[in-house]
């Protein structure tokens, strides 16, 4: 078992690589997702658009917010539920539908202490996938161990749990 509690005795899994992290949803991002799309609705209806462009920008937002909270849920099949990186700046993703995208890690990804966003470059994607992650998605020593590897490029599972 690896550090993700995924078993690593299957042949030829794309997944099975030196650091895997299995994907929880986060309050923290729908607490987000939600507090931001309102903060868009007040602003547009603070400007002067006129009631119809107001309600027809208010109808987008609230089915672009009903999305996004999808997304932050981890509950659309397009959701991604798991990320392995590999030696380098290797990375593999695996969606709910089952569907696994092979890349790499982009030199604009962003790591902070309370957030990681991963832009991963897949071999067959046009635009490369933006991951938001937050310290409850995961295990916080796996957090810990991700923004270590992804800020100064050190294997990840070499990193002492101190």
């Amino acid at each position: 078992m690896d550090a993700a509690g995924e078993s690593a005795s299957a042949a030829g899994d794309p997944l099975i690589a030196p650091f895997a992290v299995r994907l929880r949803p986060s309050g923290r991002l729908l607490v987000l997702v939600l507090a931001l799309h309102a903060a868009t609705a007040a602003l547009v209806w603070l400007m002067d658009l006129g009631p119809a462009a107001a309600v027809g920008v208010s109808v987008v937002l609230v089915a672009h917010c009903l999305y996004a909270t999808r997304r932050a849920l981890l509950v659309t099949p397009r959701s991604i539920v798991f990320i392995a990186l590999g030696p380098g700046s290797a990375c593999t993703v695996r969606r709910r539908d089952g569907e696994v995208t092979a890349g790499r890690i982009e030199e604009t990804s962003i790591v902070t202490g309370s957030l990681v966003i991963l832009s991963v470059a897949g071999n067959q994607c046009r635009l490369p996938l933006r991951i938001p992650l937050l310290p409850g998605m995961v295990d916080p020593d796996l957090f810990r161990r991700l923004r270590v590897h992804l800020r100064w490029n050190r294997d990840p599972v070499s990193v002492s749990a101190s």
